[in-house]
């Protein structure tokens, strides 16, 4: 595991938090210590959380048809992850979150998130901050892998992510990076 971020650390970074903000924070969320492979969420299981990498390193992916893996996202300390879908329209998941490495995650369920943000609006902030640091992560993979050779695109994420290559095996990141022999 490398540095740990604490949620309200990382809150900070974008919104002003008092002591009684940070408790009713801490109040709503639930802290889990996941182990190397430990599953967060399965396919079919209904994601009902969004998951905040304290620590630790965490990958969503599925399975297609002929049983390859298909990364979608890596979430390391201070990152989101969950499945939209899911748990917006509360259906059956198709993808698996899972520990890459041990782990701590702070799990929001979307019921607290949304009394969360009533009880301080300001968070909504935060939020929309990061949905929008994802969007322009998704924008620029997607640039990239409809623009770069499968080489140029390793080389690019290797010299960008030095040392989150470092913690991920390489067969991980051919497999979000879309390279497949």
């Amino acid at each position: 595991m490398n540095n740990s971020i604490t949620l309200p650390e990382h809150i900070k970074k974008f919104i002003g938090l008092n002591p009684d903000e940070e408790k009713v924070i801490q109040k709503v969320t639930k802290t889990f210590h996941l182990r190397q492979s430990d599953f967060l969420l399965r396919k079919n299981q209904t994601c009902l959380s969004h998951y905040y990498v304290n620590s630790g390193c965490l990958r969503m992916y599925f399975l297609d048809e002929h049983s390859i893996e298909h990364i979608l996202q890596f979430a390391i300390e201070g990152w989101w992850i969950t499945d939209y879908n899911s748990l917006i329209r509360r259906h059956s998941s198709e993808y698996y979150i899972q520990a890459t490495e041990q782990s701590v995650v702070i799990e929001l369920d979307k019921d607290s998130y949304g009394r969360l943000i009533k009880k301080i609006p300001k968070l909504g902030i935060y939020f929309n901050n990061i949905m929008q640091i994802n969007l322009a992560a998704v924008q620029t993979k997607t640039k990239f892998l409809r623009t770069m050779s499968n080489e140029e695109l390793y080389l690019h994420f290797s010299n960008s992510f030095p040392a989150f290559v470092d913690r991920v095996p390489k067969e991980m990141v051919e497999s979000y990076l879309g390279i497949f022999a």
